[in-house]
């Protein structure tokens, strides 16, 4: 009967190392994400931007050769794509700044808030299981 109980309680120590790797593999993973959320998300808006000027550039063009375009319009459309390019060259010149910048000040932040501290990560579970609830 005692190596009964020691049986379970060494299937017990097993089980509970292993909820134990998988949490601490998931809040790597976590840390990962959260860390290299908010430069994706500034990544994702500088392309959106680069795009949206590229169809701006075909419209204005498209329209010209309709058209025609007068001094006015063809400076008007320089100086908007100067600008525009010019936004464009800071960004990627000051990137690693940038990245640095929103590594220290967002995400570590975000990092030591919602996965380091416990009583955040119970508040999160709560939300989520009310939100969930509400879904059905």
């Amino acid at each position: 009967m005692a190596s009964h109980f020691r049986a379970i309680h060494f299937g017990l120590l097993l089980l509970s190392n292993s909820v134990k790797l998988r949490c601490s593999d998931l809040k790597s993973v976590l840390k990962r994400f959260i860390t290299a959320l908010p430069i994706t998300l500034l990544m994702m808006i500088i392309l959106g931007y680069a795009f949206f000027f590229g169809a701006y550039s075909r419209v204005a063009g498209l329209r010209g050769v309709e058209s025609g375009l007068t001094p006015e319009e063809f400076i008007e459309f320089a100086l908007v794509l100067g600008i525009d390019f010019t936004i464009y060259a800071v960004f990627l010149i000051f990137f690693k700044r940038i990245r640095n910048l929103i590594a220290t000040k967002v995400s570590a932040p975000l990092v030591t808030r919602h996965i380091d501290r416990r009583e955040t990560r119970q508040q999160a579970l709560v939300i989520g299981a009310v939100l969930f609830t509400l879904g059905f």
